[in-house]
């Protein structure tokens, strides 16, 4: 799996079906903003400022032509690709408990969008978009007035264009979940931190005139579609940044866009990547039945078990670890981070899944993680039954969960879930039911 800054910018066929576009060149004492024919005054004299104001606070300028349109909201440039499908995501959502979460209906799924291709600013036109549909989406209230678009979601999207000036490429470290994921926070983080900066300069009264939307607050009690769509991504790359620019200036950061986290879990937990970040553990897995076909495998690292936990009701954004720092607060706005002590001695983890010969649909994994030691891994094995135990009905060993039976192993550092389509396939998928040997965690570093 590649992932280069066409995808992590946010780029899916910005400039598919979206018709013939003019471009005016700018009389706005130096920008580098061209606007579309479509887009107002009012807007344009909005974006040149914030592009002024983003330069002062990141001590950066865009220093060539950004384009900038209106778009039809129904448009799929904007509106975001579908969520993955296939077998193996259909796995990866049933490992994590939440193939079954309702997702929001309402449309569009992003507000805005940049094209590193073409850099290329879209925003939804505001005389055809309904804003009252995107609420739940965002799991946000909505302010009265004419609010769209607002001063920080054009300072998300300019920054976007600034880092596609600075860094130009960003790749991940691997070809897993985890490290794309890990790569795609640093890139949305960072503007979405940007944008809390202007937020709060706003609100502190450094800047007098500006537009505000709604403010994107999380509460404890977050549904489950924020947690397993891409918020945290947002939430945890706003602070990851934050800690990054306090303990060593905005070079650090721009540092971590040239050679971004290996995985989430540096993200999740900052001080493991300023000390140099580590190598992440492949744990080996059970051996598997002649009947039951490969289908997938890849990391998903803390944020996916993270998803895990909390769709299981063992973790919550009430919790002191998910607490962050006043200073975090006043420059992020965010009180909370999705973080756990649990997932804190992560070393390593791989998901494999596996179809029926006959039926590929008819499919089970294995989620094998590994821990710093015994101790932490008991921990994450407990929380983990205690979740399935409320979650499903109980049947032998493990527990009857929607279509599967999961069970859960702990041996030494190590703790495997692993889930078939009935009691009768274990034996046959898990042949041996043995867990293979791996390098004691007290030898890695």
């Amino acid at each position: 799996m590649e992932v280069t800054r066409r995808r992590l910018l946010g780029v899916l066929g910005a400039t598919a079906g979206a018709g013939v576009v003019g471009y005016a060149l700018d009389d706005g004492r130096g920008s580098v903003l061209r606007f579309g024919d479509g887009v107002d005054a009012d807007t344009r004299a909005r974006c040149r400022r914030v592009e002024r104001r983003i330069g002062d606070l990141v001590g950066r300028r865009l220093d060539a032509p950004v384009h900038v349109r209106f778009v039809d909201p129904g448009a799929g440039d904007v509106a975001g690709a579908s969520d993955a499908t296939g077998r193996f995501a259909s796995a990866v959502a049933a490992a994590q408990a939440i193939d079954g979460v309702t997702w929001p209906s309402s449309v569009p799924a992003r507000l805005a969008r940049y094209d590193g291709s073409t850099r290329t600013v879209s925003f939804l036109d505001p005389e055809e978009l309904d804003l009252s549909r995107i609420a739940d989406r965002y799991d946000v209230v909505l302010p009265d007035g004419d609010w769209y678009p607002h001063d920080p979601l054009v300072a998300h999207e300019l920054t976007h264009a600034l880092q596609d000036g600075l860094v130009g490429t960003i790749d991940p470290a691997d070809a897993t979940r985890d490290a794309a994921a890990a790569c795609e926070t640093v890139v949305e983080g960072t503007a979405d931190y940007v944008a809390g900066l202007y937020r709060a300069a706003c609100r502190d009264g450094r800047y007098d005139d500006y537009r505000l939307g709604p403010g994107g607050r999380l509460h404890p009690d977050a549904p489950l579609f924020v947690v397993a769509g891409d918020r945290p991504r947002y939430v945890n790359g706003r602070v990851f940044a934050h800690e990054l620019v306090r303990e060593a200036g905005w070079d650090a950061l721009w540092r971590a866009h040239r050679s971004p986290p290996a995985t989430t879990a540096a993200i999740t937990y900052p001080t493991r990547f300023r000390k140099g970040g580590s190598t992440p553990v492949e744990p080996a897995l059970a051996a598997t039945g002649a009947d039951w076909l490969p289908i997938g495998r890849d990391r998903l690292g803390v944020e996916g078990l993270y998803t895990l936990l909390y769709a299981l009701g063992q973790v919550s954004l009430d919790d002191e670890a998910a607490q962050v720092d006043p200073d975090v607060t006043a420059a992020t706005t965010f009180r909370y981070a999705f973080r756990t002590t649990l997932l804190r001695d992560w070393l390593g983890d791989r998901l494999a899944a596996y179809g029926y010969v006959d039926d590929l649909d008819r499919f089970g994994y294995e989620w094998r993680t590994v821990w710093r030691s015994p101790t932490a891994a008991a921990r994450v094995a407990a929380a983990v039954r205690d979740g399935f135990a409320a979650r499903g009905r109980s049947v032998d060993d493990g527990w009857r969960v929607a279509d599967r039976v999961v069970w859960v192993e702990r041996r030494d550092d190590g703790v495997s879930v692993r889930a078939a389509p009935d009691r009768a396939a274990v034996g046959d998928l898990f042949a041996s039911g043995d867990v293979p040997e791996h390098r004691p965690a007290g030898r890695r570093r």
